[in-house]
């Protein structure tokens, strides 16, 4: 089964971090979306008397919690990672992710995330930015931390030859026994080419999908697009009509979907 997400853009809450958390998970399940973005200012370990009713939801419904690190150097990061990994581990998330960009693919950097503690490792995964898929595919490997295929910097940067469809697969192979995570938008029509744009191209994901499909890699899908769950809505609909092939195959929870 494909999972998706999205941005939520939530109204900003006057309530304390469960009732936030929840309330992010409650709005993704109802719009049949498994993988929930959490910003890291709310991934932190939660009060004890606030645990057992979050990880319960998260578990019943099997949510797939996604931090993404701010842009800066791995060791910046460290102590923020640590904090992550607690929140995780205190929700019972072992197959939760933690982004993070790569500026400098370097042998100190490189030897930085070998050495990190193997509980961060666990969960981290390096996404591709504006380095060539081939260098940073290479560098990614040698490290021994899966890569996230983001289609739009793969696309900006536009290799020859341009196989997005192998580079996804062959990067979901990577993830080994972890779920793969790939990052989905296109460019905005208006503004710079890395803007992330409101709306999504359908007819690359259905391509996309399809290839993973016949390479039999399942994959868990970010939509990043400043529309949020309207961009998920349309592109499920777009689906739906022209590959319908693939509903069944898309996993969407929510009763009032059109996708079941």
């Amino acid at each position: 089964m494909f999972r998706f997400g999205c941005a939520l853009q939530l109204q900003p809450q006057h309530s304390d971090q469960p009732s936030q958390l929840y309330a992010r998970c409650a709005v993704a399940c109802h719009h049949g979306l498994r993988v929930v973005r959490i910003p890291p200012a709310l991934a932190s370990p939660l009060p004890a008397h606030a645990t057992a009713y979050v990880r319960e939801y998260v578990q019943q419904h099997r949510l797939r919690l996604v931090v993404h690190a701010p842009f800066a150097h791995i060791s910046q990061l460290i102590p923020d990672m640590a904090t992550w990994v607690s929140f995780f581990q205190q929700l019972g998330c072992a197959d939760a992710v933690i982004i993070c960009h790569v500026p400098q693919l370097d042998a100190p950097t490189a030897t930085l995330l070998k050495r990190l503690d193997p509980t961060i490792r666990h969960y981290l995964a390096l996404e591709h930015t504006h380095h060539a898929p081939d260098r940073f595919g290479a560098f990614t490997a040698q490290v021994g931390i899966p890569p996230i295929f983001d289609w739009q910097h793969y696309h900006q940067a536009a290799p020859w030859p341009y196989t997005p469809d192998r580079t996804l697969c062959e990067w979901a192979a990577r993830w080994v026994t972890r779920r793969p995570l790939w990052h989905m938008s296109s460019a905005s029509a208006h503004g710079s080419p890395t803007q992330h744009g409101t709306v999504v191209d359908s007819s690359v994901v259905i391509w996309l999908l399809r290839s993973l499909r016949t390479s039999g890699h399942v994959c868990d899908i970010e939509i990043e697009s400043p529309a949020g769950i309207a961009a998920w809505t349309r592109l499920r609909r777009e689906i739906q009509h022209k590959a319908p092939e693939l509903i069944p195959f898309i996993q969407s929870g929510d009763t009032h979907a059109d996708t079941q």
